[in-house]
């Protein structure tokens, strides 16, 4: 006997509902800047064992007290090989140092000059963050351009800890021309809270290239960049009528809380390709619709379209339209498998229209 594709999406939603079980670690609690604050030490050293214990051959101490040789109990998250030298931030308990609980708190050391970088920045961050704050802000600026990635998006994130700061021009020139290098979500951030119209184009292509979180991080500079010029080239993306355009436009588009994002969306369902038109169906659905908009989604359930996009048309109207609307899918469409998709909607919207909307 065939699942109808209705019980198979609702099998589908009990799955994608069970619990992750992986820890998340706050990556702005864990940056260069806060660990410097709040380790107890912080050491350069060598793995000479790791069993029972750790045993750090130390070789320079960057804050606390520590000389010679140190043991550690082993790690749970973090895995040393013996030979392994590596810039250690560690936290006192009860006399003796914890084990590390996160990757970030071991830095693996290899070439001298990176090694070299890698500690001057940290040696200006032991102070604190919350001294000198014109001097940390010229460093964490300038090490936005760093060819070290820990360093380039540890500067960011410890920038937006700066909430009264207000960038040089300078200090801007050295954020847009990291933007253009090599993007990251706190370097997106610190965009949103200092937009410049410099920034629309390398944001732009940010956006365009990259699904996923630095989309939608890049959606939310936009919006404070500036949303209409924004729209503006997308809707060039989506007259291009090919798949990878109109897939770069949707997807920013749904990035975007303005307005006009919803209007291109909606433009986006009549795409020639169907993907295209089933990425519009997801950028609308949970949207403020008006009723053009509206109907727009309605008359994509009526006419000709794939299983796919009309499953997913239905499943938006059920968290955006009016109830009328499933009513008159449920009592009239001539396909049964939509009515009665339809009218599993009206009994619950959430449940069973999510699969349809991944």
């Amino acid at each position: 006997m065939k699942t109808s594709f209705l019980g198979a999406a609702l099998a589908l939603s009990f799955l994608l509902a069970a619990p992750a079980a992986a820890s998340v670690v706050a990556r702005e609690r864990v940056t260069l800047g806060q660990l410097s604050d709040h380790s107890d030490a912080i050491v350069v050293a060598e793995v000479s064992a790791i069993s029972p214990r750790w045993t750090l051959q130390v070789s320079a101490t960057l804050k606390g007290s520590v000389s010679g040789q140190l043991e550690l109990d082993p790690s749970r998250y973090v895995r040393m090989r013996v030979g392994q030298r590596a810039l250690f931030f560690l936290r006192a308990q009860g006399g003796a140092y914890r084990p590390l609980v996160t990757e970030y708190q071991r830095v693996l050391l290899s070439d001298p000059a990176r090694e070299a970088e890698l500690l001057a920045v940290v040696r200006g961050r032991i102070p604190t963050l919350h001294g000198n704050g014109g001097a940390l802000a010229d460093g964490l600026f300038a090490q936005l351009g760093s060819g070290q990635g820990r360093i380039r998006e540890d500067a960011a994130w410890d920038l937006l800890r700066l909430k009264r700061h207000q960038p040089t021009v300078p200090q801007r020139a050295l954020l847009l021309a990291a933007l253009r290098r090599a993007p990251n979500v706190p370097l997106l951030r610190l965009c949103e809270r200092y937009p410049e119209p410099a920034m629309l184009q390398p944001t732009l292509d940010v956006a365009r290239q990259n699904p996923g979180e630095l989309r939608e991080e890049a959606g939310h500079a936009l919006q404070a960049i500036d949303p209409g010029a924004a729209l503006n080239a997308l809707e060039q993306d989506l007259r291009l009528g090919t798949r990878v355009s109109g897939l770069q436009a949707t997807g920013v588009a749904r990035a975007l809380t303005d307005r006009g994002a919803g209007q291109l969306l909606t433009q986006a369902l009549g795409h020639q390709v169907e993907e295209v038109r089933y990425a519009a169906v997801r950028g609308l659905a949970g949207r403020d619709l008006d009723s053009v908009q509206l109907a727009s989604l309605e008359l994509a359930v009526w006419t000709p379209n794939s299983r796919r996009v009309t499953s997913a048309a239905c499943a938006a109207l059920a968290l955006t339209g009016p109830g009328a609307v499933l009513k008159r899918i449920a009592d009239h469409h001539p396909d049964p498998e939509v009515k009665r998709l339809a009218q599993a909607l009206r009994s619950d919207p959430v449940r069973v229209g999510r699969p349809f909307l991944r």
